[in-house]
């Protein structure tokens, strides 16, 4: 399952995941992602993992590689950063393998530090 979150700073997009995400769960991530990019916004992404975050159905894996894709090659200019919280250590170990292939900054924040998290998506980027 996939909610939005609105109690974020504005110009950040926020999302918790749990359970297994399914395809019809992705689109819940995808649809506000693609609607900020048609205005032309720069994306800051907060993305929190429930402690019962099992992954991403094989619907949902086939799309979130399409989004991937589809950002990361048309707007890889417009993605800033991506603070992911989670104390899950094989979805940091994946980040960490594969965080470098994606565009802007990836940061990932134990559930302790979601303040933390939450902030340093509105700091300036480092020039």
């Amino acid at each position: 399952m996939v909610e939005t979150l609105t109690d974020l700073p504005p110009g950040v997009l926020g999302f918790r995941a749990s359970g297994q995400v399914t395809s019809n769960d992705f689109s819940r991530v995808t649809d506000p992602i693609y609607a900020a990019l048609g205005r032309g916004e720069r994306l800051n992404i907060y993305v929190e993992l429930a402690d019962d975050f099992a992954g991403l159905d094989p619907g949902a894996l086939r799309q979130g590689r399409e989004a991937a894709l589809a950002v990361g090659l048309r707007h890889r200019s417009s993605f800033q950063r991506l603070a992911l919280v989670t104390d899950n250590d094989w979805v940091r170990g994946y980040v960490n393998a594969y965080g470098w292939v994606m565009p802007g900054e990836v940061h990932v924040f134990e559930p302790g530090r979601r303040g933390e998290a939450r902030a340093w998506l509105t700091q300036p980027l480092a020039a």
